[in-house]
């Protein structure tokens, strides 16, 4: 994003959290720029904890299926902003629970990054649109009436056999 130009409005921090094999090799960029506001905390146990101590979750994915960790960052009342890969585009409404950039495109995703970091007053209600918008979708209420959907229907099936 640096080299897209990207100079942010205010001082921010990032937390990547998780392991995996770019650890290292991303540890080495962030000492290399002496990037202080880049934070890998690693693993962590409690998901809600980890988003609870953030603003805003950005999962800029080359590829994807369902996103659960984008789920849970809504689900935690966060603005997302995701590439438009996989499911996410069809969580996440531009402009409303947060922003859809294009995958692998930098230059996109700073533009998204510095859109929300220069208007603050925007979070909350994003935040509190992509907690509604993924319990909609997704919550135990969803998740009950489109199973007893399923059974009535196979009921239905069954009966006619």
């Amino acid at each position: 994003m640096r080299d897209s130009g990207f100079s942010p409005p205010c001082h921010f921090e990032v937390r990547l959290a998780g392991e995996g094999a770019e650890r290292a090799r991303l540890q080495a960029m962030i000492d290399e720029s002496d990037l202080r506001n880049i934070t890998l905390p690693g693993f962590c146990d409690d998901p809600r904890e980890f988003l609870a101590g953030l603003h805003l979750y950005l999962q800029p994915s080359r590829r994807e299926g369902l996103c659960i960790a984008a789920h849970e960052a809504m689900q935690a009342g966060l603005p997302t902003i995701v590439s438009s890969v996989g499911e996410m585009p069809y969580s996440v409404q531009h402009g409303v629970t947060g922003l859809v950039v294009p995958p692998d495109d930098a230059g996109a995703l700073a533009k998204a990054l510095r859109r929300l970091l220069s208007g603050p007053h925007q979070l909350g209600p994003m935040g509190l649109a992509a907690r509604t918008r993924v319990l909609e979708r997704f919550g135990e209420e969803r998740f009950a009436q489109t199973g007893a959907e399923i059974f009535a229907r196979l009921s239905v099936a069954g009966a006619s056999r």
